[in-house]
């Protein structure tokens, strides 16, 4: 038995006072390894941590002393997992209770980084990581994650219509560039998703998905108006030719009690003999519905091309081409 603070125990018994190796009855409770002049050290054959000064040989519970410096969970057989919501996790093998460096083998399936105590955020090599509990272990960002950035510094790219980042802050929406550059899809204004529509700038872009980007009738509406061809063709035109137009008609829809509706329509006219020939495809909406909404739309196999402002009618400013020709859109009477 050990009858006070020394290296080994001695025999009560047969032998008296013969020193003798300790037995974990010998030793007893198992106490903190920096107790009683202890010393403990970890045994790198079983991993368990032992006295080195007194009590010599007995087992003893490890600490931040003790451990040492911290490995990583997979090294030296620690087996390393957290033991709840905690910053940090702990060997199950070897070294026993010693905190250790996540991987990905600790951390297990990513989690949001707004979970369970997580509070992650970007590290210096623009991954999410968490910063409270599970420290070291990355996670998928939110919008509390990821910071303000541009499309051009983490290789932005658009994933369901939204600019995200593809290298650093991966998944991260980002900010295009102005001018936005080549990320940007080619759209039409109208199609599902952008919602286009004018700027106080005469710009045109997406309000919705693809954000911020361009989309037709922008680029279909240069800053200088295309030249204006006659009103009337020339003799080099030998065969009927249209010009495309907007035909409104006002009426009132007893249906609704009366109340006034406006019908709209593209119109193709001969412009050898003036006679305008009806309505490509109508249009049926409620006033006001603006010009512009026909700017590329696609009319019996046929795109509707706009170049200047199209809303000044019945001047020589605005000009449609539709079919191949192209002439001042229609004065409505």
């Amino acid at each position: 038995a050990f009858t006070g603070l020394q290296a080994l125990p001695t025999c009560q018994n047969f032998f008296r006072p013969c020193q003798c190796n300790a037995t974990p009855r010998t030793c007893g409770a198992l106490q903190d390894c920096d107790a009683n002049d202890c010393r403990g050290n970890y045994n790198l054959q079983d991993g368990k941590a032992y006295c080195t000064r007194n009590f010599v040989g007995c087992e003893c519970r490890g600490n931040a002393n003790t451990c040492g410096r911290t490995a990583s969970c997979d090294a030296g057989n620690c087996r390393g997992s957290f033991w709840g919501n905690v910053p940090d996790p702990q060997c199950n093998g070897f070294f026993h209770g010693c905190k250790c460096l996540a991987t990905a083998n600790t951390c297990g399936p990513r989690q949001s980084c707004d979970s369970n105590g997580c509070e992650g955020a970007y590290d210096s090599a623009g991954v999410a990581r968490c910063r409270r509990n599970f420290v070291g272990c990355a996670c998928n960002p939110t919008q509390n994650t990821c910071p303000n950035i541009l499309c051009s510094q983490c290789n932005g790219a658009f994933l369901n219509g939204v600019a995200r980042c593809r290298e650093r802050f991966v998944n991260c929406p980002c900010i295009l560039s102005s001018p936005p550059g080549s990320i940007c899809p080619t759209k039409n204004c109208w199609d599902t998703g952008c919602d286009g529509s004018q700027n106080p700038d005469s710009s045109w872009t997406c309000k919705n998905q693809w954000r911020t980007c361009p989309c037709g009738p922008a680029a279909d509406h240069p800053t200088d108006p295309d030249p204006v061809p006659p009103t009337v063709p020339g003799p080099f035109f030998t065969s009927e030719w249209y010009c495309l137009g907007l035909h409104e008609q006002d009426f009132a829809m007893p249906t609704q009690g009366g109340s006034p509706q406006r019908w709209f329509g593209l119109t193709a006219t001969n412009m050898l003999t003036g006679i305008r020939m009806g309505d490509v495809q109508g249009l049926t909406g409620v006033a006001p519905r603006p010009v512009r909404d026909l700017c590329g739309r696609t009319f019996n196999g046929h795109q509707v091309v706009c170049h200047g402002d199209i809303e000044q009618r019945c001047s020589d400013y605005g000009v449609a081409t539709f079919a191949g020709r192209r002439c001042r859109t229609y004065c409505a009477a």
